[in-house]
């Protein structure tokens, strides 16, 4: 199971100042870094798991995810924050980047990793 270990906050990517995102087509991968980009054998950038990558201005992607933190689900930016490339690893054993395919995985791990003990209403 995927694990969620956070490297690299919201905070964090704004400050590097990046002019581009990269992000999965088909993954909610993103990162802000072209040094995170895997290759295909055809010289393709990817994401972990191999799938295709989009891109867009860093400016546009701050300002429509902050106008819009309910598309990543219940725990909004820190759902897409868990996405980054730095945050998602294959388990807490594991710690190579990986990536999910929906935004309900990554609100369930976070339901997850956040226990405290208490029980929690249905």
């Amino acid at each position: 199971m995927a694990f969620i270990k956070v490297v690299t906050t919201w905070e964090d990517v704004k400050a590097a100042a990046p002019e581009t995102i990269w992000y999965g087509f088909n993954t909610c991968w993103w990162t802000h870094r072209n040094s995170d980009l895997r290759t295909k054998d055809n010289g393709l950038p990817c994401d972990p798991r191999g799938g295709m990558l989009l891109m867009c201005d860093a400016a546009d992607f701050f300002a429509q995810a902050e106008a819009n933190p309910a598309h990543y689900g219940k725990h909004g930016l820190d759902a897409l924050v868990a996405a980054h490339n730095d945050n998602c690893v294959v388990s807490f054993r594991d710690f190579r980047q990986t990536c999910l395919e929906h935004w309900t995985e990554y609100n369930e791990l976070l339901d997850l990793q956040s226990w405290d003990g208490e029980a929690k209403d249905a």
